[in-house]
């Protein structure tokens, strides 16, 4: 549904304003902010999250089938978006200049959405309110840094989160609590 409404432009008055108003404090007040919105983005890219993948892994090795689950969801969150992107072809926006080079269409957010399944995932692994603590605000900026880089609008986030969130919602009937 969100695609749809994103490919009708439904939320197209709405993605202008707030892209606007990103790009506005982004060259004003917001300057210092752009060089940590550019390092989280990178870290938490594709490669970045195949990487924290390898590296939880010896944590996890006395609850291997966790490890699986979670690179189970996360694989799953890169290769449903990939399918998604292809599927609606959206190009990305261009009312502010990009600070991220993107090859990939824009919607859904790849980073809204896969680091929506990874830290979710992680925080649903680590089952308490301290995961979620840390998991929600990272997501969130995550997301709020992709339109801030000008490479999404606010719409391809917000919907690359309901994504993350109904991978999530289904991988976690197959969640195991069992360590072997």
């Amino acid at each position: 549904l969100c695609g749809i409404l994103q490919a009708q432009g439904a939320f197209a008055g709405v993605d202008h304003i707030l892209m606007r108003a990103a790009g506005d404090v982004r060259t004003g007040v917001g300057q210092p902010l752009t060089p940590f919105a550019i390092l989280l983005s990178q870290a938490t890219d594709v490669p970045g999250r195949l990487v924290m993948l390898a590296l939880l892994a010896p944590l996890f090795r006395r609850c291997w089938r966790q490890w699986l689950w979670l690179a189970g969801v996360t694989i799953t969150a890169m290769l449903l978006n990939m399918g998604l992107k292809h599927l609606f072809a959206a190009q990305r926006p261009d009312l502010i200049t990009h600070l991220d080079p993107t090859l990939t269409y824009s919607f859904p957010s790849g980073h809204a959405s896969g680091n929506m399944a990874f830290f979710g995932a992680l925080a649903l692994l680590i089952s308490t309110r301290w995961g979620w603590i840390t998991a929600v605000p990272l997501i969130l900026f995550i997301g709020i840094s992709r339109v801030w880089l000008g490479v999404h609008w606010p719409s391809d986030v917000i919907c690359g989160w309901i994504e993350g969130v109904a991978i999530l919602l289904i991988a976690n009937k197959w969640r195991s609590t069992k360590c072997l």
